[in-house]
């Protein structure tokens, strides 16, 4: 019977996904967001040229032109402007993903709604996840791929990746080769799936010949592919367009909370690692959503202000729940390789998820780090961690699964914070241009 009630609530969740999508869509202009004139002119280049754009005509142009490609292709075959094309990307890139989320819930918590109630609310209510969904951006295509590996890790685990050796090379080969082919962040997977196999050598699952073969062909397909799809037409896939900066620990250590849960807003947390990402994946550090920049005079009006205000205090509950679910992995991980190294136990999914999302996590704080802009701070924006949010969404959900064990009242506390975290979350998800004024 539980089976049927998981269908309802996973049904539930995509009508408001999907509400809000459709709101947004209709909302949100298609030439807006960040950078989104370089984003445009790329794909347009592309349309017309069918070769990569030059620094002189975005200064995107570093980026792989697959994203690019697809979105001019589109245009070009459907006769649309490229701002159509990639919001039609947007909403097939949408569903894939939150279909993949779905098989993963249906996996794991079938039987479970509380975990399912905040892995689908977790990311449902993020409002990050919108943004990325309404702008010309390669994220929109990183999603769906980093959650489809969160899928290959649940299920790979739960059979002790005792699997096919030829068809798991194959699996990591393709989404190796298609992550890199749509941004750098791509090579966090690869990083990630090399990682595995050493920790499987470990476990005495592998040999270390087969970890180094195995790293060796991940690379090899991963080095191929993207400079394959960078030099296919054209450009180089080495430039990038900001020099590295030097590193100041106090961007990492700065914290300011008194100003991220008071004036959550630009450019009170600038040049500030952790809080400006805080700020950004839960509200709208940037105001680009919230208020649009240039419509709405600076200072930030007060009702934006309190809206956003509201959102930081209300995620503190979600993302007490990752970190516990995050640590409690991490910890049970360690200790059974501490303990048994050598036994055939098996990792559970969260622990090689745990490892996932710090490898990640690690190699996008350091490029944040080392192209962070003093007293602007443009690479710390929710958006560029965006498709970790399926992830961090899981160790909510195994967190709960866990804590609604402990006493009979937990989950109807848990359903009780579930509810308040999606009301103030709401407005921050929703594009208010026209409700929210000075």
């Amino acid at each position: 019977m539980r089976g049927k009630y998981f269908w309802v609530l996973a049904a539930a969740f995509f009508l408001v996904h999907s509400g809000i999508l459709l709101y947004n869509w209709h909302a949100y202009p298609k030439d807006y967001g960040y950078d989104a004139f370089d984003h445009i002119n790329y794909a347009k280049a592309l349309k017309r040229h069918w070769k990569r754009p030059s620094i002189e005509v975005t200064k995107e142009f570093y980026n792989p032109p697959t994203y690019y490609l697809l979105v001019a292709f589109l245009s070009h075959e459907l006769h649309v402007s490229v701002e159509k094309a990639g919001r039609e990307i947007d909403y097939a890139s949408s569903m894939i993903t939150f279909a993949i989320l779905i098989l993963f819930a249906w996996f794991l918590w079938k039987d479970n709604l509380l975990a399912t109630f905040w892995f689908l609310g977790f990311y449902v209510f993020s409002p990050t996840v919108y943004k990325v969904f309404c702008m010309l951006r390669t994220e929109v295509l990183l999603l769906p791929i980093f959650a489809l590996v969160l899928l290959v890790i649940a299920y790979y685990s739960k059979r002790g990746w005792r699997v096919s050796r030829g068809r798991y090379i194959l699996v990591w080969a393709v989404i190796n080769g298609m992550a890199v082919s749509i941004r750098h962040f791509g090579f966090f997977i690869v990083a990630f799936s090399v990682l595995v196999e050493f920790l499987l050598a470990l476990k005495k699952k592998r040999t270390m010949k087969e970890w180094l073969g195995f790293s060796l062909m991940q690379f090899v397909v991963s080095i191929s592919s993207y400079f394959f799809v960078q030099h296919v037409i054209g450009g180089t896939g080495t430039a990038f367009n900001l020099a590295p900066k030097p590193f100041h620990w106090c961007f990492i250590f700065c914290l300011r909370l008194k100003t991220l849960f008071t004036r959550p807003v630009r450019p009170g947390l600038n040049y500030c690692f952790f809080p400006s990402l805080y700020a950004d994946l839960w509200g709208d550090y940037w105001r680009y959503w919230v208020q649009y920049l240039g419509v709405f005079n600076i200072p930030t009006s007060m009702k934006a202000v309190v809206i956003l205000r509201r959102a930081m205090w209300a995620a503190i509950v979600p993302t007490l729940l990752f970190a516990g679910g995050w640590v409690t992995a991490v910890r049970k991980g360690f200790i059974l390789f501490k303990s048994c190294p050598e036994v055939d136990r098996e990792l559970s999914w969260e622990f090689y998820a745990a490892i996932f999302f710090l490898v990640s996590f690690i190699l996008y704080a350091i490029m944040a780090s080392l192209y962070a802009i003093p007293h602007k701070g443009d690479t710390v924006k929710g958006i560029y961690i965006v498709y970790l949010v399926p992830i961090m969404a899981a160790f909510a959900g195994s967190f709960v699964e866990k804590m609604g064990n402990v006493r009979k009242w937990i989950p109807v506390l848990l359903y009780i914070m579930g509810i308040c975290f999606f009301y103030y979350s709401f407005p921050v998800c929703l594009c208010l241009r026209g409700i929210v004024k000075g």
